[in-house]
């Protein structure tokens, strides 16, 4: 491969021509009027080669402007594209939104129509763009929250197992999370990146993104071994294609070989589901992580920014977020209110003794949202709940016992969790992720008593254990004490109770 450096190439084609055959157009079919798609033709050519967008952003912007031409023909059949108001897009607005369409796309088509009538009326200054001034729907973006390092970690792991195997798809799903985890690159531009565009020896990609800026993005050894394996063994045996990426199932067609945006949304989905993993599983969710990590582990937003492709690094604050551990320290250090000190009704409508609903040897001062029904008969294997007991109460709630104190009790804990999830339906073991287990357990996360994040993580551990994926349980006993204990023994009864009920009733059967 080569090594990246000589002179820059030229901005390459648009993907939607392959060897020198027109494929599928820019924004769609021709219509009947063939004035208006001559024009549409010269404005996606003028959006390639002036503007250099994306070949997807000339596609958004040539299906905005043809909607927007269908609807001028129907309700203004004698009103012409340059004779166009102010008062017509705010019609053709008002119209969009009474199809109920989403106030992003209505924005997209904003923008694509201020593009168009730029380009419209370039031979004509005098005259107003007729988007100008118009207000679209507030777009509100939706919170995005990134994948945490053991998540990562055990999306990677239980990814892994697809190497080497006969399952080439998942093989390449492999290789793409890899890659979203590891560069942070966008969905485009990894199904963008040429084979020619990556250094293995220097470990570096080098990619086009956005405005048809080029960019250069390193990646670690572990990635790069990832990479060589792909390169070596699959990469020959599928379809010949300049892309790095390649779909096996794309044999024909001018774009062979090229993996297409949903399928490559789909096989990240699918890979995140299969690994238990919660949340949206949309791949530019990698991209807010990387940029996390990045930020959290150099310091440098101006780094992270670079390694984005970011013009603006107010756009890169938008990818940094704080870690929930993080903010918990935070409301650690402002936390002023004495530990132990309530007084008066409240305290004295605490149970002091175990409740029912509570494993034996935990004491019952901590109140809980909903109470974890207890199903089973011998909840510690070894050793006897009295060691446990005796922990919890030599060591403060602000303290963090040593994990050995708790190492035996919260293994046979774990076993027990393990051996009750496998005798689940492997369907709903799949599907099952460590959210979902505590609102099929609780009906709500817990917001009360013990954190939600050891519960997760409690039930996390059990779930890759399940899946074959051993999680060292010491550091999570040295982070939360007892606490994990006391998670994973509720976790453990959660799936026993999923174990009693029968499979077929509406309540599991509703997941996926």
């Amino acid at each position: 491969m080569p090594d990246g450096t000589g002179p820059p190439e030229p901005r390459p084609r648009t993907p939607r021509y392959g060897e020198g055959r027109p494929g599928p157009r820019a924004g769609g079919r021709r219509t009947a009027d063939d004035a208006f798609e001559d024009l549409l033709d010269a404005f996606t050519t003028h959006l390639n080669e002036v503007r250099c967008l994306s070949f997807e952003t000339q596609d958004s912007y040539a299906k905005a402007a043809r909607a927007y031409y269908r609807w001028l023909t129907a309700t203004e059949p004698t009103l012409g594209l340059e004779e166009a108001s102010s008062a017509t897009i705010r019609a053709f607005v008002t119209f969009e939104r009474e199809q109920r369409i989403g106030a992003g796309t209505i924005a997209t088509y904003l923008q694509a129509l201020k593009g168009f009538y730029q380009f419209l009326l370039f031979d004509d200054p005098n005259r107003p763009n007729p988007v100008r001034g118009v207000r679209g729907p507030r777009v509100m973006p939706a919170p995005i929250d990134p994948f945490t390092e053991d998540e990562i970690r055990q999306m990677l792991s239980f990814a892994q197992r697809y190497e080497r195997s006969s399952d080439l798809r998942r093989w390449v799903g492999y290789v793409a999370l890899v890659i979203f985890a590891s560069t942070g690159v966008r969905n485009a531009e990894l199904r963008n990146l040429e084979t020619a565009k990556v250094n293995l020896s220097r470990r570096e990609l080098r990619v086009l993104g956005k405005g048809s800026k080029e960019r250069i993005i390193p990646f670690g050894p572990g990635a790069a071994e990832v990479l060589r394996v792909y390169a070596a063994e699959l990469r020959p045996r599928l379809p010949r294609s300049p892309y790095f990426l390649v779909n096996p199932a794309s044999v024909q067609g001018p774009n062979r070989g090229r993996i297409g945006e949903m399928a490559l949304v789909d096989l990240v989905r699918l890979l995140l589901a299969e690994a238990g993993i919660s949340g949206r599983a949309n791949p530019h969710r990698f991209r807010h992580s990387y940029a996390t990590l990045t930020t959290s582990q150099t310091g440098n937003v101006e780094l992270t920014r670079e390694l984005l492709g970011h013009s603006d690094i107010t756009t890169t604050s938008r990818y940094v977020h704080t870690a929930m551990k993080d903010r918990h320290l935070a409301a650690d250090g402002v936390d002023l209110v004495p530990v132990g000190g309530a007084t008066g009704p409240l305290a004295a409508s605490v149970p002091a003794v175990p409740s029912p609903f509570q494993p034996p040897g935990f004491l019952g001062h901590m109140p809980r949202a909903v109470p974890v029904p207890y199903v089973g008969t011998e909840p510690w294997a070894a050793p006897p709940a009295a060691t446990l007991a005796e922990s919890h109460q030599l060591a403060r709630p602000e303290e963090k016992p040593h994990g050995e104190d708790l190492q035996g009790p919260a293994e046979s804990i774990l076993i027990g969790a393990v051996e009750a999830a496998r005798r689940l339906p492997p369907r709903l073991v799949v599907h099952l992720n460590p959210e979902r287990l505590l609102e099929v357990a609780l009906g709500s996360l817990i917001t009360t008593g013990l954190s939600t994040d050891v519960f997760l993580a409690a039930a996390g551990a059990v779930l890759s254990w399940t899946h074959d994926l051993p999680v060292p349980i010491g550091p999570l006993l040295t982070t939360y004490g007892r606490g994990a204990a006391e998670a994973l023994f509720q976790v453990r009864s959660t799936l026993e109770l999923l174990g009693s009920l029968d499979p077929t009733r509406p309540r599991l059967g509703s997941l996926p």
